[in-house]
This record gives C-alpha cells, sequence and structure tokens, in this order.
C-alpha cells in the first residue's frame, strides 16, 4: 500500500500575482498570450479564459478555487462543527 502521495499533475501551480500581472499585460496589449505564458510560467489556456473574463467584467478578481466544488459551510460554521465534534 502507498504511503505518500506523489501529485501526477501541475495543474493551478501558478501563482495568482503571476496570473494577475499576466492578465493585465494581455488586456493592455502590452504582450500576447504566448509570450505571457513563457514569462509567467502559467498555461495559456488559463490566461486567455481569465483576459475574456476581465474583458466582460472589468471589476473581475482572479481566484483560485477549487473548480465545481464549493464549501457548504462558512468558516465559522466550520468552527462550530469541530467544536460539536469534540463536545
Amino acid at each position: 500500500m502507498v504511503r505518500t502521495y506523489n501529485r501526477k499533475t501541475d495543474r493551478q501551480k501558478w501563482d495568482i500575482n503571476a496570473m494577475e500581472l499576466a492578465v493585465e499585460a494581455v488586456s493592455s496589449s502590452k504582450m500576447g498570450f504566448l509570450k505571457a505564458f513563457k514569462q509567467f510560467n502559467i498555461p495559456k489556456s488559463s490566461i486567455e479564459r481569465y483576459v475574456k473574463k476581465a474583458k466582460n467584467n472589468p471589476d473581475y478578481k482572479v481566484d483560485k478555487s477549487d473548480g465545481k466544488y464549493k464549501n457548504v459551510f462558512t468558516p465559522e460554521q466550520e468552527e462550530l462543527v469541530s467544536y460539536l465534534k469534540t463536545m
């Protein structure tokens, strides 16, 4: 049985600050997608997707979520659940 987990992909290994810089650079037409991909080390398709979202909504902020999985409880409720479990 395997006791240590080795991640098999590099999915979402990019930094949020680097993504914001890349989106800003591409949106302001200072560089293209391919150049931003090489400079910031972020997948080109991800940059394209976030630039498209930023174009449609100027107040859009880059977020790094877990995809379709969303938390049901707020952090305060999670804290309450852990407290109730210990009681």
